[in-house]
């Protein structure tokens, strides 16, 4: 989702005897973009004897017309709504996207097993969009697979949000294998499908995010656009219909298989995101902005998403001659080994899945000089 710039009162330390010394050794500054979810910050004061003193706080970044959110952490509750969901067949729960503790995500193995919704988990209305989640399926998974959806034998306002095959896919085609596929419908209106270049079956975390804003409809894979189009009105989602995350129960197919996570669905009769700072300083933050990823073109030199979990995009207004000329370095300086691919032209992703929590720096040798970003890898 989109980041936010957010301005907060840097903390000032203060010491009875001599002069003190405050630094930031978490987080971002003020005046920093800040992305969706939770970012804690941590600022070091340091007095001449050299005692130090510490304090933390948190920015929270979320969407305002976030309906419901399925964290997945031991439980199916719904902490933003009231869709608590049923266990169908023995879904169980392994290790989150995130790995922190106390994290976990709904974990898919049997057939069928699926987490039942109702239509207390289902939205209605013409409203901007979106529904989103990370999942992380065996390698190589050629099956067609629901994630999350709002289909039942009424179809008349459906969206769907699946890898590997179209809306009524139940059978392998290795044309759309590990592809993610979005569809919002009304009977009104021509089925338009939505399926992403990247794959996603390669046993690691993705972000998966399909929406609506007006009659554009759009399909992001770990907030990249991949697939654009309109339909011929704004449909009409229906809440009647019945919502469940990881099984096809209308054609009774497209079992998950794997592991799907912190997904969020969300509707409003405009789009607006909004800031909150928490704890110490105790000042408050208000942003607007469309609740849309911003197209991911080579316009300007940007990494993202920051803090990083699994993968990074390095975007570079001026490209590199190759991905050798892409170099990371931990905190001390040490040179990491790298494993980066090439997207397009200036767009490269990198694995980050396998590094130790901490501080990295990323340079960039291009035609217009070395580029240096800094991320942070939760």
């Amino acid at each position: 989702s989109t980041p936010v710039v957010v301005n907060y009162t840097t903390p000032v330390g203060t010491d009875n005897c001599t002069v003190a010394t405050t630094t930031r050794i978490a987080g971002l500054a003020s005046g920093a973009t800040f992305p969706m979810g939770t970012t804690t910050l941590t600022h070091r004061v340091t007095d001449a004897s050299g005692n130090t003193s510490q304090c933390s706080f948190d920015v929270i970044v979320e969407e305002a017309c976030l309906q419901h959110h399925w964290k997945a952490d031991g439980n199916f509750a719904d902490s933003k709504g009231n869709a608590t969901g049923t266990n169908v067949g023995g879904v169980t729960f392994s290790n989150g996207f995130d790995n922190s503790i106390g994290n976990s995500s709904f974990n898919f193995t049997n057939t069928p097993s699926y987490i039942s919704l109702g239509t207390s988990g289902s939205v209605s209305g013409t409203g901007d969009f979106s529904v989103s989640a990370w999942v992380k399926t065996l390698p190589g998974e050629q099956r067609p697979m629901v994630i999350i959806q709002q289909r039942d034998g009424n179809v008349n306002g459906e969206y769907i949000l699946k890898i590997g095959g179209l809306h009524a896919q139940q059978s392998t085609d290795p044309y759309y294998a590990g592809k993610a596929y979005f569809l919002i419908y009304e009977n009104a209106t021509p089925v338009l499908d939505l399926f992403s270049n990247t794959l996603v079956n390669n046993g690691n975390w993705h972000k998966i995010k399909g929406e609506r804003v007006g009659t554009t409809i759009k399909l992001y894979v770990d907030d990249v656009l991949e697939a654009t189009g309109n339909t011929s009105i704004v449909v009409n989602l229906n809440n009647a219909i019945t919502t469940t995350i990881g099984r096809d129960i209308r054609d009774n197919g497209s079992q998950f298989y794997g592991q799907i996570d912190d997904i969020r669905v969300s509707i409003c009769p405009t789009s607006s995101i909004k800031a909150n700072n928490s704890g110490t300083p105790a000042n408050s933050l208000s942003v607007s902005e469309p609740v849309t990823d911003k197209d991911s073109k080579p316009y300007e030199d940007k990494i993202y998403p920051n803090p990083a979990h699994s993968t990074i995009r390095l975007q570079l207004k001026d490209d590199v001659q190759s991905v050798n000329d892409i170099r990371m370095y931990d905190g001390v300086g040490k040179l990491t080994v790298l494993s980066s691919r090439r997207i397009n032209t200036g767009l490269y992703e990198i694995n980050v899945s396998g590094l130790s929590p901490g501080i990295y720096i990323i340079q960039a040798k291009t035609a217009a000089g070395i580029k240096t970003f800094k991320f942070i890898k939760m």
